[in-house]
C-alpha cells in the first residue's frame, strides 16, 4: 500500500527576474519566455503538479521555471519532463546514482580534477564545463561517480538565472577513431546538432575562437592561469546541504511503467537538457 502525499506545500516564492536584457531579449526568441506571462506560465504547471498527489516535489517560481524553459514553455512537454526527471531518480536501476547524492560524497573525483567549471564564461556569455575523463583512475572509483560529480555540477549551475542548454562539445585529444566513429554517426544526426560538436585534436589555438585568450587556460593554449578546479569543488562543497534538502522530494509511487538508464537521466537531468539533441 502507497502512502500518498501531496505536492509539497513549498512556499510559491515568486520568482525575481535578474536576466539583462540582451539575455531577457534571447529567452524570448530562443525559448518563448514572455516577461508578462512567465507568471501565468509557471502558475499553469504548478496546477498541473498539484493534481498528481504522486508527485511530492517543489512547486516554488524558479524550480517550475527550469522545466519550463527546457521545454519552451510547453506547458505539456514541460510536465512529462517533470514526471520523468523524478521516475527517472525512483527507478530501481538507478538507486546507487541518487543514493546519497551529494558533493562529498563524490570529493575524490572533483580532487582528481575530472570535473570543473571555467570561471570566466566564452564570448557569446556562456558557462563553460570542463570535463577530463583522462584524470579518472578506473580502479580507484567506477564511473557511476563520474556520472554522479557530473550530475551535481550541472544541477548547481542551473541555479543560476538562466536555463542550461548545449551550445557546443568542443572534443580535444581525441584518438584518431573518435573521427572514424563519428563519420558513421553524422548522417543520422540533425544539422544543428553537427553545427554544435567541434573537434580540434591538439589545435588547441582554435579554442580562441570561442573563448576569450586571457580567460583561456594557459594549458589549454591561452593566457590565463593553468586550469584548476578548486573554486569549482569549493562551491559545490558549500552546497552539500542544499543537495540533501533535495533528497526529500520524489515520486510517492509510480506514475506507469518507465525504463529508464543513465541516456534517459542526462535528457531528465533537472529539466535541463537532452542528450545533444537540443532544442
Amino acid at each position: 500500500m502507497h502512502k500518498v502525499i501531496m505536492a509539497t506545500s513549498t512556499p510559491n516564492t515568486e520568482y525575481v527576474c535578474t536576466l539583462s536584457e540582451a539575455r531577457i531579449k534571447q529567452a524570448e526568441e530562443e525559448l518563448n519566455e514572455k516577461p508578462q506571462w512567465r507568471s501565468r506560465d509557471i502558475q499553469a504547471l504548478r496546477d498541473m503538479v498539484l493534481k498528481k498527489p504522486e508527485l511530492k516535489i517543489r512547486t516554488d517560481d524558479a524550480f517550475l521555471l527550469r522545466f519550463l524553459r527546457a521545454k519552451k514553455f510547453d506547458y505539456d512537454r514541460a510536465f512529462n519532463l517533470l514526471v520523468r526527471h523524478y521516475e527517472m531518480k525512483a527507478d530501481e536501476k538507478n538507486k546507487s546514482l541518487f543514493s546519497n547524492l551529494r558533493p562529498a560524497s563524490v570529493k575524490h573525483v572533483l580532487e582528481a580534477g575530472v570535473t570543473g567549471v571555467l570561471p570566466h564564461r566564452d564570448k557569446l556569455g556562456r558557462r563553460v564545463i570542463m570535463f577530463r575523463p583522462g584524470r579518472w583512475d578506473p580502479s580507484k572509483y567506477p564511473i557511476d561517480d563520474i556520472f554522479r560529480t557530473n550530475f551535481l555540477t550541472l544541477t548547481t549551475l542551473l541555479e543560476d538565472c538562466f536555463p542550461m542548454r548545449f551550445k557546443g562539445i568542443h572534443y580535444l585529444n581525441e584518438p584518431a577513431v573518435f573521427d572514424y566513429i563519428f563519420a558513421i554517426m553524422k548522417p543520422f544526426l540533425k544539422e544543428k546538432i553537427l553545427s554544435r560538436v567541434h573537434f580540434h585534436g591538439n589545435k588547441y589555438h582554435e579554442l580562441k575562437e570561442y573563448i576569450d585568450e586571457e580567460h583561456l587556460p594557459s594549458d589549454y593554449g591561452g593566457q590565463g592561469p593553468p586550469f584548476s578546479n578548486e573554486d569549482w569543488m569549493k562551491t559545490l562543497m558549500d552546497s552539500d546541504s542544499h543537495f540533501d534538502s533535495e533528497a526529500k522530494y520524489g515520486l510517492v509511487k509510480s506514475t506507469g511503467k518507465s525504463e529508464t538508464s543513465k541516456e534517459t537521466t542526462v535528457d531528465c537531468l533537472a529539466g535541463s537538457y537532452r542528450k545533444l539533441d537540443i532544442e
